[in-house]
């Protein structure tokens, strides 16, 4: 994880993100773990409108990790997501870009500042992305890292209950909608044993068990 901020895109890597504050908790150092559930995936076919850009510039602010102040502060940020093709990268990246810009902020400065983690199945790989120009553009200029997970824990983090409703964005202007009652509770039960597992001592000092 970065020095500065991880953001944990979409509703996937929420129980990682519920785990990994645990285990952090007591640390002297940790990066700020922020949330940003949005889903924009498989919207990257149709442009995004400027209203929704601007929707999104107003989420990102709020949580600190918007364009300008990323720009301004020169902190880093990393975004997290459980990810097949890295679709969901290449679309933030060209949101943020053209966020900066129309902040008056030039994307070059910006672009050095953005990183990019995705959690694959060990078994699947990730060399698609890898060849698609960018994909292969945030790889070489070492912007982006693949974790290779034990493909039952990725699929246990897609598959895992949400708290939220998909977010997509014609839907950004309002507030997420939580889950339906019983995938809801389910959600709140997992992010409460994933804080009690993480504060556990003996994980602290061996985390892998966590993979199984």
């Amino acid at each position: 994880l970065p020095r500065d901020s991880a953001v944990f895109v979409g509703r996937s890597p929420e129980p990682l993100r519920d785990l990994l504050i645990a285990l952090f908790e007591r640390t002297k150092r940790r990066p700020r773990m922020v949330w940003l559930p949005i889903s924009y995936r498989l919207d990257s076919s149709r442009p995004l409108s400027e209203s929704a850009l601007t929707q999104f510039e107003a989420l990102v602010s709020v949580s600190g990790i918007s364009p300008a102040e990323i720009a301004v502060t020169q902190r880093s940020v990393c975004f997290v997501d459980v990810v097949a093709w890295g679709i969901t990268f290449e679309n933030l990246e060209d949101l943020y870009l053209r966020l900066a810009e129309r902040s008056g902020f030039e994307p070059q400065r910006l672009r050095p500042l953005l990183h990019y983690a995705g959690l694959v199945a060990e078994d699947w790989g990730w060399g698609s992305w890898r060849q698609d120009p960018a994909g292969e553009r945030l790889f070489r200029e070492q912007r982006a890292q693949v974790i290779a997970v034990p493909r039952r824990l990725w699929g246990r983090l897609g598959n895992a209950p949400k708290t939220l409703e998909r977010y997509p964005p014609e839907l950004w202007g309002s507030a997420p909608r939580p889950s339906p009652d019983d995938q809801g509770a389910s959600a709140v039960k997992l992010a409460r044993d994933l804080a009690a597992f993480g504060r556990d001592t003996d994980v602290r000092r061996d985390p892998a068990p966590a993979q199984q």
